[in-house]
């Protein structure tokens, strides 16, 4: 960014932190008292929020419905909202005591959603937005609050990758649209993240990942410190955000004082994780009776011959213990969380202070994350036009992880020993969990806040100005004790990062309601902002550190053993917005937004993009011909919208040639000297393109999302049920991707807009209460599904089919296909017989693989597809789909006077994973009959539930474990699998206390006891631990961290 950008930035934050901090003036004031109660059952609501319209004054009411609140004037006016209630206003007209009486609104239809820089209600609102409760997530065990949103918003998949503590998981709206940068293995670990919008500070995990590693950078926010979230699904809510909303927008809006006296709030919970169900295994004598008749039956003469007698000896200790080493590496862990906040008003001030403490050990030792989590909102109005806030929230976090591969190898049962005979004594140390030799930390300080001043120089128009930052401060410490390394060299490395974000916004909003009835409405917004991202980081690795006591890097001389990097990395955008809005008698509404980004990551000639958006609704149930439906149909609204959404390229510098300054070719004379150090020419450090890299990438543009949606909100028997319907067509084009080119370029890869993918889909919500409205027992339920449909609409070089990754785990690009399809071999069954394999007319020879050998009895029949009796990579297919089909939740809540539970459940269906578990279980056991006794086979290798082929004319599914053929190549149909699966995911049970007069008189508004039960049961068909531990890609070896369960008790005092 330049000087003069740098200066505006700190010119705006001197002049509003000055302003925070003036002086407070104070107006004449009327105490008024009251009491709400909702209207169909005549009792008292508690938590309601009562604020003075046009301003922040305001409090909640107490257990039994009754508020008192102090006044500018008579004549103010009062709006009641809660979740859940249909919003009202109520005129004073000079009462001191009114008593208000609420309707019930399951849909929520006159809630405040946030739509980027305004507010509106769901019955105004054209755009197709989603809302979660802070209520319905507060005390779930887990770090972040993004995990909580899992079944919970139509549209919106949220998958455990890894239940690590503090790990980050897979979080998209409306399917996968990235793909990496890249051609090799690591192109399918892409994953199309929303933004997030935190009270108005922006959290592009994306950019936030480059310093922030494996941490999760939103781990710093306390989930209890949420009021409410909403999900902007469509493009007309997110085209506002522009360049960064291209896979959605995600806004979190955090607990507000609601004024008056301070109150004060403590909840506390502690529990346990445990370990999940683990896959059967058969240990002991038992095992080796099975392998010993497996053997005999399958195993040739010479096979068997070469079995060592102690092998197959029946009183050898070594093969009949009774030990299941799944319960070696696994303990139950404490869980532990306690919230304590204050919140109230003072002089025209508002105030709330938190403090977040958690604590979650892992399951296996070495893994753990500890959080502290401090926040603080002030807001003041040192006049009547002038309102300022000051919102700050920091993160203390320190993380285990475990022995620093991201791997819970341990979990990956195929790679277990039978026993521990022949295990050198670092694989025994590992078995044995002495995690106490390896240390991976990781600390993370992570500040974020926003300074905001609004003015409101006349009634109809709001001026705001806003500061907002985010800092993060990683650290991460690494070290293996030469006890657990192979070579028997103890190594290190250390990693620091620092990463400064700021953001100004300014923009000014205009609203006008005009016409004889004041039927027509009209609201217009026009801002502007600039950001600048700077990321430091600092690096360095050693091995061969000569003591173990020696903990840091230290003692290494300098040479190839001792590596020392830094990087920098600094982008900035310029922004301009605008929205129009248009509403005639609340039945009509049209909205349009545009917005121009401007991104440093481009290179002049491309550096702006532009990003429109087009809504419109119309409220069919307020038309007069509708009257006669709305016994049955009480509220109806038709949705359209269109718009384009943006994406920044993941490089900072793609546009530039880069350069490369170290040339370390140890065996060259330009590479490290005796002494280690670099080699130079003429006196100065060698310094020469990167050709082992991309080429300059010059002419890419912006990668866009156009997105169409229809949708439609029905709302029956009296709002007793509810059901939003949505129709989208999501386009991800001019994607950018790398792809190989000829050396002659002097570059391994070119980069460019290559690739377009489409995602289009059905999403559907319902809602219902399920018992009269007499009744004492509440039930009400909620459902939501999304199908959703991803395919590629472009490839370079003529749309010509695109395969990349390790040869053993090839995927494909090929248009009207899904992303990340699978290349592998049709497996046809098994042939019974040799006589039965394929016998090709021209040579008399059966069907072969790679021209090799041919096929026999017992083998995998894999399917010729071009029939030249030859099986090679001419004959793969595409096959599976990892991208998720269909996808949702399941959510029952009942109330009882003061008892209520709400059940959580989760499905995913039509997603296939390509199954390394099964085939590296099955692979290490073809290796060589010996082997089904070795280290890699183990307990695990217990074949009694497959249908193997054993003997001539068997019809079985699998083929022989002691094929030669290749039979067990992941390149195979048979381990493309289906990891639908249905969970249980949480049970909150919970109990509030009726409160007496004498805790009234000790200041006690409400006592909460709960309950959490998460992670209970998961119903899948896939022959892996759990369907869902699984990369975006779709394969996996089951070696990643499980999923616990979780169970927790706590208790919620208010006062």
């Amino acid at each position: 960014m330049s000087k003069a950008a740098r200066f505006i930035i700190r010119k705006h934050s001197f002049m509003l932190m000055l302003v925070l901090f003036s002086c407070l003036s104070a107006n004449a004031q009327v105490k008024v008292t009251g009491k709400v109660l909702n209207k169909k059952t005549n009792t008292p609501l508690a938590g309601v929020a009562v604020v003075e319209k046009g301003g922040t004054n305001g409090t909640e009411t107490l257990e039994n419905g009754t508020f008192s609140l102090t006044v500018k004037s008579g004549n103010a006016t009062l709006v009641i909202s809660t979740l859940g209630f249909a919003t009202q206003e109520v005129k004073l007209g000079g009462k001191a005591n009114v008593e208000v009486s609420m309707d019930e609104d399951i849909k929520g239809i006159d809630d405040v959603v946030i739509i980027g820089y305004q507010n509106a209600t769901r019955r105004t609102t054209s755009a197709a937005i989603a809302s979660v409760k802070g209520k319905d997530i507060e005390n779930t065990p887990y770090p972040t609050f993004d995990a909580m949103l899992q079944g919970r918003v139509a549209g919106l998949n949220v998958l455990s990758v890894s239940a690590e503590p503090g790990a980050s998981g897979i979080v998209n709206i409306r399917g996968n649209s990235s793909v990496a940068g890249s051609n090799g293995a690591g192109t399918a670990t892409g994953v199309s993240a929303p933004l997030y919008v935190i009270d108005g500070v922006v959290f592009d995990v994306s950019d936030l990942r480059t310093a922030y590693g494996n941490s999760n950078p939103l781990a710093a926010i306390n989930p209890n410190d949420i009021e409410s979230i909403d999900v902007l699904r469509d493009a007309s809510a997110a085209a506002i955000y522009g360049a960064r909303a291209a896979n959605g927008v995600i806004i979190v809006k955090t607990v507000r004082p609601k004024g008056g006296k301070p109150q004060f709030r403590l909840s506390s919970y502690v529990g346990l994780t445990t370990k999940p169900s683990m896959k059967p295994v058969i240990i002991g004598a038992e095992e080796r009776r099975l392998k010993m008749d497996i053997l005999r039956e399958q195993a040739t003469y010479q096979q068997q011959g070469i079995m060592s007698q102690f092998l197959t000896d029946s009183l050898n200790p070594a093969f009949n213990n009774a030990t299941d080493f799944q319960d070696l590496f696994f303990q139950d862990a404490l869980l532990r969380n306690v919230d304590f906040s204050v919140a109230g008003s003072s002089q025209g001030m508002q105030y709330r202070l938190s403090l977040n403490s958690y604590l979650e050990n892992g399951l296996q030792p070495g893994f753990s994350i500890k959080r502290l989590a401090p926040r603080l909102f002030v807001s003041m109005k040192p006049s009547k036009t002038v309102e300022l806030t000051s919102d700050t929230y920091m993160g203390f976090i320190k993380e285990q992880r475990g022995d620093g591969t991201g791997n819970v190898t341990p979990y990956n049962i195929q790679t277990f020993p039978s026993s521990f005979w022949q295990i050198d004594d670092v694989t025994r140390s590992n078995y044995a969990g002495k995690n106490d030799k390896v240390r991976d930390d990781a600390k993370t300080t992570s500040i974020n806040g926003n300074l905001r001043l609004t003015w409101r120089p006349f009634e109809n128009i709001t001026f705001v100005s806003s500061l907002s930052y985010n800092l993060g401060f990683v650290r991460r410490d690494y070290l293996r004790d030469r006890s657990v390394v192979t070579n028997n060299r103890s190594d290190a490395f250390l990693t620091e990062s620092n990463s400064s974000r700021y953001e100004i916004e300014n923009y000014a909003t205009w609203s006008k309601s005009f016409g004889r009835s004041q039927d027509h409405s009209v609201s217009v917004l026009l801002g502007q902002g600039a950001e600048e991202q700077v990321v430091k980081s600092t690096s360095a690795n050693a091995n061969g550190i000569p003591f173990d006591a020696i903990r840091i890097i230290a003692g290494v001389p300098t040479g190839p053993n001792l590596n020392v990097s830094t990087n920098y990395e600094d982008r900035s955008r310029v922004s301009y917005f605008t929205r129009a809005s248009y509403n005639y008698k609340g039945k009509y509404g049209v909205d349009v937004s545009f917005r121009r980004d401007a991104s440093s990551r481009y290179a002049p000639t491309s550096r702006w993009g532009t990003f429109p958006a087009f809504s419109a609704r119309w409220n069919i149930s307020d038309e007069p011909f509708f009257k006669k439906f709305s016994k049955v149909v009480s509220f109806a609204k038709l949705r359209f919208s269109y718009g384009v959404t943006g994406r920044d390229p993941g490089s900072y510098y793609a546009q530039y040639r880069q350069l490369n300054t170290n040339m370390n070719y140890p065996t060259s004379s330009l590479g490290f000297g005796a002494a280690g150090n670099i080699i130079t020419y003429g006196g100065i450090t060698a310094v020469t393109p990167n050709y082992a890299g991309a080429a300059p990438a010059t002419n890419i543009t912006w990668e866009k999302s156009p997105q169409t949606n229809l949708g439609i909100d029905l709302n029956f028997l009296k709002d007793r049920i509810s059901l939003s319907v949505d129709l989208y067509h999501k386009e991800s084009k001019d994607l950018i991707f790398n792809i190989p080119v000829p050396v002659t370029t002097g570059y391994t890869t070119a980069t460019n807009n290559f690739v377009d993918i489409a995602n289009r889909g059905i999403e559907i919500s319902l809602n219902t209460n399920n018992l009269s409205d007499r009744s004492k027992l509440k039930w009400q339920t909620s459902l939501n599904v999304a199908f959703n449909d991803n395919y590629v609409t472009k490839l370079p070089d003529g749309n010509r089919d695109f395969t990349y990754g390790p040869v053993f785990l090839s995927r494909i690009l090929t248009i009207g296909k899904p992303l990340y399809g699978y290349r592998v071999f049709n497996i046809n069954g098994v042939y019974p017989t040799t006589g039965d394999v394929p016998v090709d007319p021209l040579t008399g020879l059966r069907t072969r693989i790679y021209g090799g050998a041919q096929f026999i009895g017992g083998d995998n029949a894999k399917q010729d597809i071009n029939g030249d009796y030859n099986v090679d990579d001419n004959d793969m297919i595409i096959q599976g789909d990892p991208n998720t089909k269909i996808y949702g939740g399941f959510i029952n809540t009942l109330t009882y006077k003061g008892f209520s539970v709400q059940i959580l459940s989760t499905f995913i269906l039509g997603r296939s994973v390509w199954n390394g578990y099964l085939s590296d279980k099955l692979a290490s056991a073809s290796n060589n009959p010996p082997n089904f006794f070795g280290t890699r086979s183990g307990p695990a290798a217990e074949f009694n539930g497959l249908n193997l082929w054993r003997r001539p004319g068997d019809i079985a599914t699998l083929g022989s474990l002691f094929s030669t053929n290749d039979p067990w190549t992941i390149r195979s149909s048979m381990f493309v699998e289906d990891a639908s699966f249905f969970r249980i995911k949480t049970i909150n049970l919970s109990y509030n206390f009726p409160v007496s007069e004498r805790l009234k008189k000790l200041g006690i508004r409400m006592i909460r006891l709960y309950g959490v039960a998460d992670n209970l049961k998961v119903f899948y068909g896939a022959n892996l631990p759990d369907p869902e531990s699984i990369g975006i890609d779709g394969f996996t070896t089951a070696n990643g961290y499980p999923v616990p369960k979780k169970f927790t008790l706590g208790l919620d005092i208010q006062f």
